[in-house]
């Protein structure tokens, strides 16, 4: 699929059929991610890649189970149980992007763009190949209750590092119904 056709026709998927990401696939959509520029090239981020399926349900149960507990996302809770309590839609690969902690200033902003590069290459490769896909903060919610360090060393992450976004892929078999544009948000001079 030609670059811009990927990018106009990427869409969120919000619902997955139970069909495995293929596993060359999956690798070539990470790798994209990791050709993703950083500032400096430091490549600040740890990424963690969840496909079995036991895991899948668990992860889904305990962050819906943490939205419900999170005063600051009952409406994103509330949200999901309107879309039929589920936050990972039935996904059958979670890549999780964890960058450095600690940074401040300069280097925490650019440590977020980083992040945000990363996960829009492996959206698009996602997209290219035919899979569904969704960027997802929510997935976060895990790591902000008591179960935090349970699932830092579950999923690996490295000391010194943080949750940043995760990307849900799948096939789907929802209607792609990507974004409208708003071109009053460009000032041309």
């Amino acid at each position: 699929m030609e670059t811009i056709e990927t990018i106009k026709s990427r869409f969120t998927a919000r619902k997955y059929t139970s069909e495995s990401v293929d596993a060359q696939d999956l690798k070539q959509i990470v790798e994209a991610g990791l050709h993703a520029p950083s500032s400096t090239n430091r490549q600040r981020w740890k990424l963690t890649v969840v496909t079995n399926p036991e895991l899948l349900h668990q992860l889904e149960v305990e962050t819906m189970d943490a939205l419900g507990k999170l005063p600051d996302r009952e409406r994103f809770y509330k949200s999901m149980q309107r879309r039929g309590g589920t936050v990972f839609y039935g996904c059958t690969a979670i890549v999780y992007v964890f960058h450095e902690s600690g940074t401040t200033g300069r280097d925490l902003d650019s440590s977020a763009r980083d992040t945000g590069i990363l996960v829009e290459n492996m959206a698009l490769a996602a997209t290219s190949l035919g899979y569904g896909n969704c960027i997802n903060g929510l997935a976060e919610s895990i790591f902000q209750l008591e179960r935090n360090e349970f699932w830092r060393e579950t999923l690996q992450v490295p000391d010194g590092y943080e949750f940043g976004i995760a990307l849900l892929i799948g096939k789907t078999d929802a209607e792609p119904t990507p974004h409208k544009i708003n071109p009053e948000k460009v000032t041309w001079m």
